[in-house]
C-alpha cells in the first residue's frame, strides 16, 4: 500500500512539475512595456496612427486585413505587432541585472552585490556576494560580532521569460565566517550567542521567487530558499581573545539559504 501511495505522489509531482513549465504565458509586463515605449499601448490606438508607425519604423508590411475595430487595445495590437515583427525584434528581453538583498543589507547590516546574466529566454545565473567587516579586531567590552563572507551560484528557470514573473532556481555556496555573541536557530547549536565560531561553511539548495517590474529599469524580487549546509569551525570562549574550547567541529543543517527582498535594476 505504501508503495503504491508513494509511486502515485511520485506521478503526480511529475504531472504538476510538466503542467507548470509548460503553462503557456499570458502577456508580460515587458511585452506591456516594449508596446508603450514603442508608443502602441496606453490610450487608444487608432487604425490610421498605427499604419503610419509602422511606415516610419521600415518594418515588413503587414500581411492581413486589419480589425474592423478602429480602437485596439494592448493585447489586440500585441498580436499586430509580433506579426510584423521578427520574434527577436517584438521583445527585447533584459541581458544584465544587478540586485541588492535589503533583508541582507537592513536585518544583517551586510552589503552584498548580485549579478545576474541573461543566458535563454527563460534562463538566468545570478552570482552573489556578501561581506560584513565590523569590528573584526573585537572588542574587551563587546565582542559580539558576524564577520563573514559569503558567494554563491544560482541557476534559475523563469516559467515566462527571464526577468519577469515566477522562476525555481538550484544554487550553491560557500563563505567563511567569525561570529560572536549570536544565537542563529537552526544553523549554529544551541547557546551559541556564549561562543565565538570560526570556520567554513558550503552547500547548495533550491528556491522559489517572484519579480515584480516597477519601471523600465527597476524590479523587486522575493524570493525563499532552503538548503542543506556543511560547517568545520573552532569553537571559542565569547571574550576577545578567548580560549578555544573544541576544533575541528562538523555540523549539518538544514534552513533557509537564499532568502530575501531584493532591489532589481535592469540593464537593457
Amino acid at each position: 500500500m505504501n508503495m503504491y501511495l508513494k509511486k502515485t505522489l511520485t506521478k503526480a509531482i511529475v504531472m504538476c512539475a510538466l503542467f507548470v513549465v509548460t503553462m503557456p504565458c499570458s502577456l508580460s509586463a515587458q511585452q506591456e512595456n516594449s508596446i508603450k515605449r514603442d508608443g502602441m499601448a496606453g490610450a487608444p490606438v487608432d487604425v490610421d496612427s498605427l499604419a503610419k508607425a509602422l511606415q516610419k519604423r521600415k518594418t515588413v508590411e503587414f500581411q492581413g486585413e486589419y480589425p474592423k475595430d478602429p480602437v485596439l487595445n494592448v493585447q489586440q495590437w500585441s498580436n499586430i505587432h509580433r506579426s510584423i515583427l521578427p520574434p527577436k525584434e517584438a521583445v527585447r528581453l533584459p541581458m544584465l541585472a544587478l540586485q541588492t538583498n535589503l533583508l541582507y543589507d537592513i536585518g544583517a547590516f551586510t552589503p552584498n552585490l548580485g549579478l545576474e546574466l541573461g543566458i535563454s529566454p527563460r534562463g538566468t545565473l545570478l552570482l552573489s556576494g556578501s561581506y560584513n567587516p565590523w569590528n573584526m579586531s573585537g572588542a574587551s567590552n563587546d565582542n559580539k560580532k558576524l564577520n563573514h563572507w559569503l558567494a554563491s551560484l544560482e541557476y534559475r528557470l523563469w516559467l515566462c521569460e527571464r526577468f519577469d514573473g515566477h522562476f525555481f532556481g538550484v544554487h550553491g555556496f560557500y563563505g567563511n565566517y567569525n561570529i560572536a555573541g549570536y544565537k542563529i536557530p537552526l544553523i549554529l547549536e544551541k547557546g551559541s550567542e556564549n561562543y565565538r565560531y570560526y570556520g567554513n561553511v558550503y552547500g547548495a539548495g533550491i528556491s522559489y521567487g517572484y519579480h515584480l517590474m516597477l519601471g523600465k529599469h527597476f524590479g523587486m524580487e522575493f524570493t525563499l530558499g532552503v538548503g542543506v549546509g556543511f560547517m568545520k569551525y573552532d569553537r571559542y570562549e565569547r571574550n576577545n581573545c578567548g580560549q578555544c574550547k573544541d576544533t575541528g567541529i562538523k555540523r549539518t543543517f538544514v534552513a533557509p539559504t537564499h532568502t530575501g527582498i531584493s532591489l532589481i535594476y535592469l540593464i537593457k
